[in-house]
């Protein structure tokens, strides 16, 4: 059973690796030159240089590679060769819901939402890194003890806090609402730092206790 697992984390890596190898062809070809030239939004920003870097890229255009990014990974956890289905089905949510939610966001992560006084918006990458980190506890134990027999307590618990920790960083605008001080800020970083943590320990605890 350990050296099934050891074999599938090494089959996952390499699976892994070689889809990032892919996405580097792709870039080195034109991949975001193409993508700049067919969007209905510019996806560089102005004195892009060249190099494969987010910050080279307008909000809406990382939301988009973002999206592409986190789809892709999230059908290869789906479809990869080892583990339980409620693993893989855990690991592909952990990648899918922020992918889709910045895809079908990609008006609030937007250049036009930049606050003038501090330059920056609301970030896609920040919010996509939150919610990635935020949320595996709860989908990955969660559906994982879903297929078990008999389904753990923790489970009911799990699965809807995993969502919500997942959801929570990618609707900034409306958090922003409730705050003393604009999130389109370098306080983004704090305030969604120690809130991800919370989200992390909370899900591990009921996970240990249930």
């Amino acid at each position: 059973m350990i050296l099934l697992a050891i074999f599938g984390l090494f089959l996952l890596i390499v699976e892994a690796l070689l889809l990032g190898l892919l996405f580097w062809v792709l870039f080195k070809i034109g991949l975001w030159r193409f993508l700049d030239r067919n969007l209905p939004f510019s996806f560089f920003r102005e004195g892009y240089d060249g190099s494969m870097n987010l910050n080279g890229l307008t909000y809406q255009g990382q939301s988009f590679w973002l999206a592409i990014l986190s789809l892709t990974f999230s059908v290869l956890f789906l479809f990869m060769a080892v583990g339980t289905f409620g693993i893989k089905f855990g690991l592909f949510l952990i990648f899918f819901v922020p992918g889709i939610v910045l895809l079908l966001r990609i008006r609030t992560f937007n250049e036009s939402n930049i606050l003038p006084e501090t330059g920056l918006g609301y970030d896609p990458f920040l919010g996509f890194k939150f919610s990635f980190f935020s949320s595996w506890p709860g989908l990955m134990f969660g559906f994982t003890g879903l297929f078990l027999n008999p389904i753990p307590l923790y489970v009911p618990f799990l699965i809807p806090m995993g969502f919500i920790f997942a959801l929570i960083p990618l609707f900034p605008d409306y958090i922003n609402k409730y705050l003393s001080y604009d999130i389109r800020s370098k306080k983004a970083f704090d305030f969604f730092q120690p809130l991800g943590i919370f989200g992390v320990i909370l899900q591990l605890v009921i996970w240990v206790i249930f």
